[in-house]
């Protein structure tokens, strides 16, 4: 994520904590912050379970990220940032939705939780580690002219 994105990424939880602390939502404000992130943590939870079901180390890097396994499955780089950022306009929106609570719209956003959930256990079942899957990973460089 790099320095900007992950202060980005603070920036956002911080202000969402307090005006969710400012609010009487209860339950709610812990929906409206976790959606905004629900990106960053699909992908580190991923990670983290995957790693600690096969014995490997929780701080080393890897190839083993959401978008990693999604490229193993055969997915372009650029099928990959759509359904990113496809996956995280839906969480923003699901975030907006439990705004409404308890209106009725704000219920839709249980069905699209339930999706990232599906999707989580989908991912969880690729294997990063296998040797046959580490050739299909490629490194796209800009090419440089001279």
């Amino acid at each position: 994520m790099g320095d900007a994105g992950s202060l980005m990424l603070g920036f956002g939880v911080a202000v969402g904590t307090i005006l969710a602390a400012n609010s009487t939502r209860g339950l709610h404000s812990f929906v409206i912050l976790s959606f905004p992130v629900a990106l960053a943590l699909f992908d580190t939870s991923l990670v983290v379970v995957s790693r600690l079901m096969t014995g490997r180390p929780v701080q080393l890097g890897g190839q083993d990220h959401f978008s990693h396994r999604l490229r193993m499955v055969g997915w372009s780089p650029y099928v990959i940032l759509g359904a990113t950022t496809w996956g995280s306009s839906i969480a923003w929106a699901c975030a907006a939705l439990a705004l409404l609570y308890p209106l009725a719209e704000a219920w839709l956003a249980v069905p699209i939780a339930l999706a990232f959930v599906v999707a989580w256990g989908v991912l969880l079942k690729v294997d990063p580690y296998a040797a046959s899957n580490q050739s299909r990973i490629e490194v796209y460089r800009e090419q440089t002219g001279t």
